[in-house]
């Protein structure tokens, strides 16, 4: 959450130290790799071929009170809303690189 209370994306990366809260290396704040294993969208067991367990609690943790409890909605709410602030400011990196590179988009024929 910024200042005004608005829910912020990025575009800081948490890297790999201390990662995401689901990594279990001490990360707290929530992130993409929370939002998607929170939504089932990763496995917690299945991570990196299964080398890698993902902590869905901390993930869960890290949600709750960062994003769901400051704006007063459920955790599945918030990671809904991480995913589709992180989704639009990828389009927005997407068109502005294809406008400074000249190229049109078009629909596949």
């Amino acid at each position: 959450m910024d200042a005004s209370g608005a829910l912020k994306v990025g575009p800081e990366s948490a890297g790999a130290d201390p990662g995401p809260a689901c990594y279990g290396r001490g990360g707290t704040l929530p992130t993409v790799t929370d939002a998607n294993l929170l939504l089932g969208r990763l496995g917690a067991d299945r991570f990196l071929g299964g080398e890698m367990r993902l902590d869905a609690k901390a993930a869960e943790r890290a949600l709750s009170e960062h994003v769901a409890k400051p704006v007063g909605i459920d955790t599945v709410r918030a990671a809904e809303g991480i995913l589709r602030i992180a989704a639009t400011a990828m389009s927005y990196a997407v068109k502005a690189v294809s406008t400074e590179r000249a190229w049109t988009p078009r629909p596949s024929r």
